[in-house]
């Protein structure tokens, strides 16, 4: 939540209605969906925060589920210009999925890549 308020959004918390593409074997994780709210985006864009046991389970998950975002088959749920940034913190994954074509106010979710900045660390997509 203080990535929303740290990019000068309005914090929302959303149920577990959204659900990044995953790999099976992750789907039923809890997770917790944060929106940051603005002006031109009341609904706001979601960063979801998938909890894993401990942080070695969390260290070991991460860049299969970003191999697994990048992959082709995965993107069929997507739209084609989607984004996406991970940040590992302990035993919390974020997962920011953004899409020039779907982002009603770019500015705020430029904002929000910005503050996930000083979240843990990068997990890196492949090219």
């Amino acid at each position: 939540m203080r990535v929303v308020v740290t990019a000068g959004l309005g914090p929302m918390t959303s149920g577990g209605d959204v659900r990044p593409p995953l790999p099976i074997a992750y789907l039923d994780l809890p997770r917790v969906v944060v929106r940051g709210a603005s002006s031109l985006d009341p609904v706001g864009p979601a960063l979801i925060g998938v909890l894993f046991s401990d942080a070695g389970s969390a260290a070991a998950a991460a860049p299969e589920i970003a191999a697994y975002l990048t992959r082709p088959q995965s993107l069929v749920l997507v739209p084609p210009d989607a984004r996406f940034t991970l940040r590992l913190e302990g035993s919390l994954l974020v997962i920011f999925q953004r899409s020039a074509s779907n982002d009603p106010d770019p500015e705020s979710v430029a904002a929000l890549v910005a503050a996930l900045e000083a979240v843990g660390v990068e997990v890196p997509l492949p090219r």
